[in-house]
């Protein structure tokens, strides 16, 4: 929020009395997440004795799950902010004043909260949940400002949360056009195209960043944009950005990613790109008050889902998955969720391995759908299997679920070196019934392993006997190896592959 100068309540005018106890949502270090009571207590709301100079209690009607929110749960940090210690999530909110400091003489707005009342702002008529969506509009009329978007500028936005999809909303507020949003979720961009049906889509493929660049550009009617909102902070995303831009544009990143990145110096270099970031806003509510009362944007639609506070834990596992189409609540990142204040409640409740044991099976239904029949059988029988596993074995199932997309990432490094290096020396690659003949021999060497370690034995005396010229010649390949990438072109750039690494996440 930024500060603000609000009206003391007029003469005559009775605030609400808070009756329900104080509940709040929490993380802590070890990913725990639960509802529990919280401060200050509802007596203490009653008699106003919690409060220090300067500021108001304020009973919260509406909250959005934030992508950081999230993120702080599932990742227990965002760059140096690390949680530490039981953490109560939540920053997108709006509610009303319950109890006011005596040196208040000016203030309003936001189960119960002691909030500075010069950093509060007064709503009127607007809905609890509009009001809630002001933070992530806060967001995007920040970026709004400093990109300098400006009428009739061709725009190009990365990513479809909710970030995306509001600043999509207010780039067609400013006149900016064409407009293209990109994403690696179709229902996502159905979504975008929804509420802005002259929005130009794009899937984004497993693709190198320079080739999804000229899939963008040829969207634009070969026009480069000038200016990219890059709302997912991840690798790729920005520097297919940086790809498409023109010549003295801009890309501004929104998006939070990881701490160190590549990115194509050069390209920013040679084209004269100027690469801008944003972390928070300032000084942006009355503006994005003025804006929704005034109807320019209309956030409502971005609003999926609905719970109780009580049902805080459902919201955030509904949230961190893509696949219940979440859009907002109001909050936002991609799935955020509303949530409102109602019952008590101050049970512990513990985290389920639902969401891994999904993300698991969905894993290994793409191995299944690629790896031919010699062992689709087995692996949907395993992933039947690790739909009935919870606890500490569904936690070690995520973990190894979440190597995957680096194990299939290096996997697609080794193949496209070897495609390299059979085009060089114009070898034919063995068909596909040769592979899947070596699955069931790895099959069937799992169920009898006997031969396998006598066949290894073998193997191991084989490379004993070895020529020195037969070592050299391998020597020979590998060094042709390194000389078609450098690792750091392999590891660090994913020019071959484009492997994206984790969910974006935002403010």
């Amino acid at each position: 929020m930024s500060p603000s100068a609000i009206d003391i309540t007029p003469p005559g005018v009775t605030m609400e009395k808070p009756t329900k106890s104080n509940i709040g949502v929490y993380t802590n270090p070890n990913h725990d997440l639960w509802v529990a009571e919280a401060q200050p207590s509802v007596e203490r709301v009653a008699k106003g004795d919690s409060l220090k100079p300067g500021e108001v209690t304020v009973g919260v009607k509406s909250t959005g799950i934030c992508g950081s929110d999230v993120h702080f749960w599932h990742a227990g940090c965002i760059g140096p902010m690390i949680v530490k210690d039981t953490h109560i999530l939540g920053h997108e909110s709006a509610g009303v004043v319950l109890a006011v400091h005596p040196s208040v003489d000016n203030g309003l707005l936001r189960r119960y909260v002691n909030h500075p009342a010069s950093w509060c702002h007064k709503i009127g008529n607007m809905s609890f949940e509009d009001g809630a969506m002001l933070e992530p509009l806060s967001v995007a009329l920040a970026a709004m400002q400093r990109s300098g978007v400006r009428l009739g500028d061709p725009v190009l936005i990365c990513g479809a949360g909710p970030i995306g999809l509001i600043s999509l909303l207010c780039c067609q507020a400013a006149g900016a056009c064409p407009l293209v949003i990109t994403d690696i979720d179709e229902g996502r961009l159905k979504f975008a195209k929804k509420i802005v049906p002259s929005v130009t889509t794009h899937k984004v493929e497993r693709v190198s960043p320079e080739e999804s660049a000229k899939a963008i550009v040829a969207l634009f009617g070969g026009i480069e944009p000038a200016v990219a909102l890059e709302c997912t902070g991840v690798e790729s995303s920005i520097s297919a950005a940086i790809w498409a831009a023109k010549f003295g544009g801009k890309v501004f990143v929104i998006g939070v990613g990881k701490n160190e990145m590549n990115i194509p110096f050069m390209r920013l270099s040679v084209k004269e790109i100027d690469l801008q970031f944003q972390y928070r806003y300032s000084n942006t509510w009355p503006r994005a008050i003025r804006l929704v009362q005034a109807g320019i944007i209309d956030m409502k639609k971005l609003v999926t889902h609905r719970f109780q506070l009580e049902d805080a834990v459902k919201a955030f596992e509904t949230a961190a998955d893509a696949k219940t189409g979440a859009i907002k609540l109001p909050g936002r990142t991609a799935r955020r969720f509303e949530s409102t204040t109602t019952k008590d409640a101050a049970s512990k409740t513990s985290q389920t391995a639902s969401e891994y044991k999904s993300k698991a099976s969905e894993g290994l239904s793409r191995v299944a759908s690629s790896a031919g029949p010699a062992i689709s059988g087995a692996a949907k029988g395993l992933g039947n299997a690790m739909g009935k596993i919870g606890g500490r074995t569904g936690r070690l199932i995520a973990f190894i679920e979440r190597q995957v997309p680096l194990t299939v990432y290096y996997a697609r490094v080794g193949f496209e070196l070897s495609r390299l290096v059979f085009q060089g020396q114009k070898m034919s690659p063995p068909p596909v019934s040769t592979f899947q003949s070596y699955f069931q021999r790895v099959v069937q060497g799992a169920r009898n392993p006997g031969p396998f370690f006598a066949q290894t034995a073998n193997s191991l005396q084989q490379l004993r006997s070895l020529s020195t010229a037969k070592w050299a010649a391998g020597g020979v390949v590998f060094a042709e190896l390194l000389g078609f990438f450098t690792v750091g072109e392999m590891i660090g750039r994913v020019k071959l592959v484009g492997y994206r690494g984790e969910t974006e996440s935002h403010h």
